[in-house]
């Protein structure tokens, strides 16, 4: 959540929050569902592989915005 508000920036700070939590939620009413289509269509190791792609991919996201946006000073606190 810190990355978040350091790319946001402090005017952006209170929007970036709202959409991740908007998200959130999002994420907690379909996971479950999809979880449980790709259990039944492909196992439970499916699930373990899907979400493995789906954190490398977003850490991927942070770390290239956070060199976009935060001076190199800041990175290494």
């Amino acid at each position: 959540m810190m990355a978040i508000i350091d790319v946001a920036g402090p005017h952006r700070t209170a929007q970036y929050v709202a959409i991740g939590a908007t998200l959130a939620g999002v994420r907690g009413i379909a996971g479950p569902l999809v979880g449980g289509l790709l259990i039944h269509a492909f196992g439970v190791h499916s699930v373990y592989l899907v979400a493995s792609i789906l954190t490398f991919f977003g850490a991927w996201i942070v770390g290239r915005e956070l060199r976009m946006h935060v001076p190199a000073p800041a990175l290494l606190r």
